[in-house]
């Protein structure tokens, strides 16, 4: 049985082809289409990833806050200027053992 004479004994069946092609290229264009499901899961991985980040720049931020609140006090300041400056008060002495 040929096509042309198929769609001559039933002839709504022509409709029932375009409706089904048509039916098809929607799916096909909700799944892989420029907005489809395939872009869809890519956006969520991409906002799981940056949700994560985020928590991550979080919790730095409130660790340096941390740091900056130790180091203003003046003991850190005084432990940060003796150590890595080598500054003393004026009226303390310094000395000084070489090692042999």
């Amino acid at each position: 049985m040929s096509l042309i004479s198929f769609f001559r004994r039933s002839p709504n069946a022509l409709f029932y082809v375009i409706g089904l092609a048509t039916f098809g290229f929607f799916v096909i264009m909700l799944v892989w289409g420029d907005d489809g499901l395939a872009h869809l899961v890519d956006l969520q991985r991409q906002k799981n990833q940056i949700a994560v980040q985020n928590a991550k720049l979080a919790l730095e931020s409130v660790e340096l806050l941390n740091q900056i609140q130790v180091l203003a006090s003046p003991q850190a300041l005084e432990q940060a200027a003796r150590t890595e400056l080598g500054l003393v008060r004026s009226s303390e002495t310094v000395y000084v053992i070489e090692a042999k």
